[in-house]
Formats: C-alpha cells, structure tokens, sequence
C-alpha cells in the first residue's frame, strides 16, 4: 500500500469515527452476535436476528438467573448468544447498566 492509499484509508477510518460514536466502539470489538439496528429498541444492542436486548439478558443475569433459565425465558437464544451478551456487557457495563436501570424502573 502506498503512503498515499495508506493515508486515505485512515482518512476513512476517522471519517467513520467522528461520525458515529457508536461505531467507534464496534470497530475497536466486534461481537458475532450482538448488534445495533437504528430505529430498534431505541438503537441499543441486541442479539442478531430477534428483537432481544443484551440489557433484557443481563438484567435477567444480574437478578439471579442462570443460563438455563435465560434461555427458558428467551427460547430463540442459543447458549452461544447468552455467553456474548454478558461478554458484551463486561465491556460496556456502563451502558448496559443503565438500559437495564431504565427498564426496572418502567416496571415499577
């Protein structure tokens, strides 16, 4: 690759960086499992393929449930996707924490 080719990649590279925030982070960890759909569940991360937010796994988690007990709630995921939600929340406990705060206290 030239210097050229080298500097226009980059280029594109900060192009999609400064422009979705979002991005940045799944460009710095991408997940098999997990994405964004804007327009989906307010754009927050969910399991490819259904409408099941990583928040709706891990607030399952975080209140006790096992795996099993995950996947008896959420028949559509495999053990594969319940493992990536949690890993997914591992970096991005922040975010997650939050989703799953506003979503307790909704029930409420």
């Amino acid at each position: 690759m030239t210097p050229q080719a080298t500097q226009t990649a980059c280029h594109r590279l900060y192009a999609v960086i400064d422009f979705n925030p979002h991005e940045v982070q799944m460009l710095a960890q991408s997940y098999r499992y997990i994405t964004a759909v804007p327009g989906m569940r307010s754009g927050s991360p969910i399991v490819k393929g259904t409408r099941i937010g990583v928040h709706d796994v891990v607030g399952l988690i975080l209140n006790g449930a096992g795996v099993d007990e995950v996947q008896r709630s959420f028949p559509l995921l495999t053990r594969s996707q319940v493992y990536e939600c949690m890993a997914y929340y591992e970096d991005n406990q922040e975010e997650i924490e939050s989703l799953v705060a506003r979503q307790m206290a909704l029930a409420d």
